[in-house]
C-alpha cells in the first residue's frame, strides 16, 4: 500500500488529468489529529467538478485506494 503522501499526490495528479484548476494539497499532519492531508481542486462548472471527483475516486479505487471522505461531489 502506498504511503498517505503518495496516495494524495496521485489524487492531485489525477485531478490535473482532467484539467482541474487551483489544485492544492494541504499537509495537515502536524496541525490536525483529524486528517493528514486535504486535497482541494476546482473546475469550470459543476459538471467539470463532478467529472474530476469521479475520475479521482474511480482511478484510485482501481489502484486499491479508497478515499476516506469526499466532500461536495453531488453538488459539484
Amino acid at each position: 500500500m502506498p504511503s498517505s503522501l503518495a496516495q494524495v499526490q496521485r489524487g492531485a495528479a489525477l485531478c490535473l488529468d482532467l484539467k482541474a484548476n487551483n489544485v492544492v494539497l494541504l499537509d495537515l499532519d502536524k496541525v490536525s489529529n483529524a486528517t493528514d492531508f486535504f486535497l482541494i481542486a476546482s473546475g469550470t462548472s459543476d459538471t467539470h467538478v463532478r467529472a474530476i471527483a469521479e475520475h479521482v475516486v474511480d482511478q484510485l479505487k482501481k489502484e486499491g485506494v479508497r478515499p476516506h471522505h469526499v466532500e461536495g461531489m453531488a453538488q459539484g
